[in-house]
């Protein structure tokens, strides 16, 4: 088998930023079932087409500074954060710093669906009818906040 499940593949000929799949299973049928990383879709790959495809090299994921915002934006408005180009349904995954990710709360949520705990910065999502966490990552020595799920674009 040239994967395993889990394994991230990619165009063989693809420079990051590019579509990137996790291969999630390898069917009798002679195909691999994968989907993109981050979510969406499944796509089967052919057995006979697997010579188009690469394992891909988390390595080739590089932290990038950027411009953030939501589509409802006017052109040129975002935060300050940093992405390695990865995509959630086709949408940014971006990072920020403390004080920009408030700022970014404060924007989607009222005072009251907010908080900061001594585990963290919370939002309270009305569909769910349940408090989250606000994501941390550190990168560079740096602590980082992300909202999952956010559709986030690059103005």
């Amino acid at each position: 088998m040239k994967w395993t499940i889990g394994d991230e593949i990619a165009g063989v000929d693809a420079v990051y930023p590019c579509p990137v799949y996790t291969v999630e299973d390898f069917r009798d049928g002679g195909h691999w079932v994968v989907y993109p990383s981050g979510g969406g879709f499944q796509i089967r790959i052919p057995q006979w087409d697997a010579g188009h495809w690469r394992k891909f090299d988390a390595a080739e994921r590089k932290m990038q500074r950027g411009t953030f915002g939501f589509d409802w934006h006017e052109d040129g408005e975002g935060w300050p954060g940093m992405s390695d180009g990865s995509l959630w349904n086709g949408w940014e995954e971006p990072y920020f710093t403390l004080e920009i990710i408030r700022e970014i709360i404060a924007e989607l949520f009222p005072e009251e669906h907010r908080k900061e705990t001594p585990e963290g910065l919370w939002y309270f999502d009305e569909g769910f009818e349940e408090w989250i966490a606000v994501g941390t990552c550190e990168i560079g020595g740096q602590l980082l906040y992300s909202l999952d799920g956010f559709c986030f674009i690059r103005p």
